[in-house]
Formats: C-alpha cells, sequence, structure tokens
C-alpha cells in the first residue's frame, strides 16, 4: 500500500473535526453522537475511529498546535510593529477578524457548547488551558516589553493585563454566538480605543491631588 502523506492525515483529521463543530454548533456538546459525526463528515465510523477514539479526543485535536502556532504567528507579527498602538490596533484586526463569516458562526457556537463542557470535563479543561498558556506568555511578553518602554502602567499586573485582554475577545465571542448580526467593526474600533488611550476624553486628575 501508498504511505499516506502526513498532509493527508492532517487534512482528514481537520475533515472530521469541522464535522464535529457543525454537530456541536446544532445539538450541542453531548446530545451528539459519534455516529452523527461521522455522518456529517461523509466517513464510515471506522474510518472516524481510527483517528479518534471519542469526542474528548476530537476536542482535544481542536486545541491542537496548529492553532497555536496561528496564533503565535499573530503575536510575532504584532511585535514588529513600530510602535505599541500600531501593535494592539494590528492585533485586535487580525483576532476580531476570525468572529465573522459562515464558518465563524458555527466556531463561534461550537466554542460556546465547549466552554460549558470545560467546567464540568478535566480533560477538556486541561487542554483548554495549556493552550492558553501558551498564548498568554507571548501576550504577557507583549506587555511587559510595552511595561519597558513607559507605554503601558508599570504598576499594573501583567498577567491581568493579559486576562482583561482575552476577556474582551471572548466576551465579544460569546455575544457573536448568541447573535451572528452583532456588528463586529464598531466594537473592534472600541476595543482599539480601550487599548491605545483614546477611550478617556475627560479631564486627567490631579496627579498632585490623588
Amino acid at each position: 500500500m501508498p504511505k499516506v502523506s502526513e498532509q493527508h492525515l492532517e487534512a482528514r483529521k481537520q475533515q472530521i473535526v469541522d464535522a464535529a463543530f457543525q454537530c456541536f454548533a446544532r445539538k450541542g456538546f453531548h446530545p451528539t453522537t459519534m455516529q452523527e459525526i461521522c455522518a456529517e463528515a461523509d466517513l464510515s465510523a471506522g474510518a472516524v475511529y481510527r483517528y479518534f477514539e471519542s469526542k474528548q479526543a476530537i476536542i482535544a485535536s481542536a486545541c491542537d498546535v496548529t492553532q497555536e502556532t496561528s496564533d503565535q504567528e499573530l503575536l510575532a507579527r504584532a511585535i514588529e510593529a513600530p510602535d505599541t498602538r500600531q501593535m494592539l490596533q494590528g492585533l485586535a484586526d487580525a483576532f476580531f477578524s476570525r468572529v465573522d463569516g459562515p464558518d465563524a458562526t458555527v466556531q463561534n457556537r461550537a466554542i460556546l457548547q465547549l466552554w460549558a463542557e470545560v467546567a464540568v470535563n478535566d480533560e477538556v479543561r486541561g487542554t483548554f488551558k495549556e493552550r492558553e498558556a501558551t498564548i498568554a506568555d507571548g501576550m504577557r511578553a507583549i506587555v511587559v516589553e510595552a511595561q519597558e518602554r513607559d507605554d503601558f502602567d508599570v504598576g499594573l499586573d501583567s498577567q491581568s493585563v493579559v486576562r482583561a485582554m482575552f476577556a474582551l475577545y471572548d466576551g465579544f465571542r460569546l455575544q457573536k454566538a448568541i447573535d451572528p448580526s452583532t456588528p463586529t467593526a464598531p466594537y473592534v474600533t472600541v476595543v482599539k480605543a480601550l487599548l491605545t488611550g483614546s477611550f478617556w476624553t475627560g479631564a486627567m486628575p490631579d496627579p498632585a491631588k490623588t
């Protein structure tokens, strides 16, 4: 038999993951059966089980190094920006571009189902924590570098800054899962204003009185 290429194997695994997300978005995590995933992927049960032994294994694959690499590439490009404001604006444009489009609607709804699973499933929670830790490390490096340039308040805990950034993204993804018609561009404009300091236009407090 001819040897199957690694590229073909990864493409087949992604086909199954995409089919699973379609099912999760329609029915939820627990009601979805492996048989339904097989049907959605247009593959036999044997073909699917060759790659994944369970739904949990499919979820683990959905959070694998491929996605991490994509996020890391976004972070690497952001660091190359000439100044902190442009870097933050570029990050916002890149990450929020994922929340729109026909595929994004399925992803947003499926992610909402998986967040619920994180609360009760140790295996899924561990996978999510591991993936987020990798991205958080890259984000924290950006924050620390900005603090060293005096662009960010050095008194702010860098890890908490990263968590706040995550919340801005995850919170909007939740809103898009509830209502896909929620406009993205105005929200991204507000996020950029929050991150770059243009949100507040009132009088600044007198340092001598604070």
